[in-house]
């Protein structure tokens, strides 16, 4: 959340709320963990930008 900071001391609370709102909850994925918590950004999502890319360039 530091990085809405810069656009006004009650974004990030407002944020927050409406996240709260929406039953989100943020989590942090550090890094090298990608391939185990987000199994689909691994074996389908980037496949498939990879493809995508390939035949707009």
């Amino acid at each position: 959340m530091r990085h809405f900071r810069k656009h006004g001391r009650r974004r990030p609370y407002l944020v927050k709320k409406a996240m709260r709102k929406a039953n989100v909850v943020p989590a942090v994925i550090p890094g090298g963990c990608t391939s185990k918590l987000q199994p689909l950004d691994v074996s389908v999502n980037k496949p498939f930008k990879v493809i995508l890319t390939l035949r707009i360039i």
